[in-house]
């Protein structure tokens, strides 16, 4: 049998259909919550002096977020101590950890401040995180009567879907085995996707020039460069003594050891309350390029190839130059 043939019987025997906590929105699969956040967050009002950070979930936006923030605020590595989350918030936060804690009682969990009005209240200079795609950030953003700095990360999609499946167990009563949530990602059945759609529509604007795109394969390849690169975007201008500095605070095991950024005091909050039938594992698992052919067999890599293959057809997103061809593989 072909692999193109395989992919469609693949997709005729695996269809997953849209769970009923989940809703279309504007082409996007978003968690039913959305609803209640979407006309805020169109009608957001953008800052020029923003910086925005977006993402598919699971591309490196959390080791990007730290590297932007500190080139941001000059290398502040005492002010970096602070929650990641709370110098770097993401927007659709709300309806995302509802949606995530559905299985978990209201008088466990407590209340969950709006993340979208508080980011509009902010008085301070806001860094913004979101996995929206293109059309559901704000209008002003859209039509651009505001331009921020963006800066949109890209990774290899099955790394994402490997890397998504273990961050969904991170969440109490999460069931998903790892075939399911391969048959999601590829059925476009699951949150933010489909995952062409999202980051293609960020992809086809870098004709913006208040718009970057950055690869996590580029930036586990030469990180020194990407800290560059992202600074150069941001106006700064590093000496090769802070750019070496930098880069060792964002070296894979500082990054997975410091508790500023590893979510780790939100999984020990949830053992805690005795939420886990089962170590969930860490938010920073490996950080290795090629990791899924540690998980994913080769018939399901086959497909996969065939499923990036077709999506990428008809556009200038080269995959082997951006993914294939670079390993960080121990």
């Amino acid at each position: 049998m072909t692999t193109k043939a395989k992919i469609e019987l693949f997709s005729i025997q695996n269809k997953t259909t849209l769970d009923t906590s989940l809703r279309n929105y504007k082409g996007y699969v978003m968690p039913c919550e959305f609803k209640n956040y979407l006309d805020d967050i169109e009608q957001f009002e953008v800052r020029e002096d923003d910086v925005w950070l977006t993402g598919f979930p699971k591309t490196g936006t959390t080791w990007l977020q730290e590297m932007v923030w500190l080139i941001e605020n000059n290398l502040d590595y005492e002010g970096a101590k602070m929650d990641l989350n709370y110098r770097f918030p993401y927007l659709e936060f709300t309806p995302i950890i509802q949606y995530r804690l559905r299985s978990v009682p209201d008088e466990v969990c407590g209340s969950i401040p709006n993340s979208v009005r508080e980011l509009a209240n902010m008085e301070e200079r806001r860094f913004i995180k979101t996995h929206l795609p293109w059309e559901l950030l704000p209008l002003q953003i859209q039509n651009g009567s505001v331009k921020p700095k963006i800066i949109h990360i890209i990774r290899n999609p099955k790394d994402v879907c490997v890397s998504y499946h273990h961050h969904g167990k991170l969440f109490p009563g999460y069931r998903n085995t790892l075939e399911q949530d391969v048959n999601a990602f590829l059925s476009d059945t699951m949150p933010y996707t489909p995952f062409w759609s999202n980051i293609l529509s960020y992809w086809t604007k870098q004709s913006h020039t208040n718009l970057l795109v950055m690869t996590y394969e580029q930036m586990k390849k030469n990180l020194p460069a990407s800290i560059r690169k992202v600074a150069n975007f941001l106006g700064k201008d590093l000496n090769t003594e802070q750019v070496a500095g930098l880069q060792r605070h964002l070296c894979f095991e500082n990054m997975q050891r410091n508790k500023a950024v590893n979510f780790q005091p939100m999984i020990e909050a949830f053992k805690n309350m005795k939420l886990y039938k089962e170590c969930p594992g860490s938010f920073m698992r490996k950080g290795i390029v090629g990791s899924h052919k540690d998980e994913l067999s080769q018939d399901i890599i086959k497909i996969m190839n065939t499923w990036i293959a077709q999506n990428t057809l008809n556009t200038n997103l080269k995959f082997d130059e951006f993914f294939v061809n670079v390993t960080q593989r121990r």
